[in-house]
């Protein structure tokens, strides 16, 4: 089976660190990144879609609850692996 690399950025109200963690996203290891969400409130989710990522939005669920959004949808993907990557 060939591997699915998906990585899943995870964000909340982060504005101001977002641009800079998807500057060094590797995005060549991966084969799809996308965003999880946690219902922020600011410009996060602006900032995300100006770089082609898509973008599960969420209501606020706390950490766990957007892990699992974002590792859910990954698999649905049809990922075999999954790197967490943050937004802040």
């Amino acid at each position: 089976m060939k591997k699915k690399i998906i990585g899943v950025l995870l964000t909340y109200n982060c504005e101001n660190l977002v641009q800079k963690a998807i500057n060094n996203i590797p995005f060549k290891e991966f084969d799809e990144v996308i965003c999880s969400d946690d219902g922020s409130t600011d410009g996060t989710c602006d900032i995300v879609s100006k770089n082609d990522i898509k973008i599960l939005k969420n209501k606020h669920k706390g950490y766990g609850g957007n892990l699992f959004s974002g590792m859910n949808e990954a698999f649905n993907m049809g990922a075999t692996h999954v790197i967490e990557l943050h937004g802040d």
